[in-house]
């Protein structure tokens, strides 16, 4: 007799009667997929036009991992923070799960960390499947967000980020 655990392997046939057993793993546990990142402002989302939009994620039980690439042809309306949206799963609504991912950027028009801030990072906002763009700027002491009316043409923006969902 084969027994599966619940919620990781499933088993059909456990006991051979009808033949070889058939063992399985749910959908949950292990699944590859893509996605479409955008850019949206948090105020007024805006109307972008891509050259690129790239996004692939894998998912192993309660933990996903996304990779994305964003590259803009136009970019107009946006107002608030810059954000990144779209992506496959909810950040976890949980604080204690705090959501953060590392972000590798090359821009025409960004206004930039300064001197001793960190690189762009991004932190998914609890309970959506949107992110927002921060650095962290040493004159204040806080974690300080892109305006997005200063985003006028990306050359680049690829991101990574890994996060729980239940």
């Amino acid at each position: 007799t084969i027994t599966g655990t619940a919620n990781q392997i499933t088993v059909a046939d456990g006991d051979g009667v009808s033949g070889n057993p058939t063992l399985s793993f749910p959908t949950t546990f292990f699944e590859e997929g893509t996605w479409t990142p955008t850019l949206r402002g948090a105020s007024t989302a805006g109307s972008n036009t891509y050259t690129t939009q790239y996004g692939i994620y894998q998912r192993v039980g309660n933990w996903v991992e996304c990779y994305g690439y964003i590259l803009t042809a136009t970019v107009s309306g946006m107002t608030g923070a810059l954000q990144i949206g779209g992506f496959p799963f909810t950040f976890n609504n949980n604080a204690s799960n705090f959501v953060m991912g590392h972000v590798d950027v090359a821009v025409s028009t960004l206004t930039v960390a300064p001197a001793g801030g960190t690189a762009p990072f991004i932190r998914g906002i609890l309970n959506s499947t949107t992110a927002t763009l921060l650095f962290y700027d040493p004159t204040t002491g806080a974690n300080t967000t892109y305006d997005s009316s200063t985003w006028i043409n990306v050359d680049d923006l690829a991101f990574r980020i890994r996060f729980r969902i239940e």
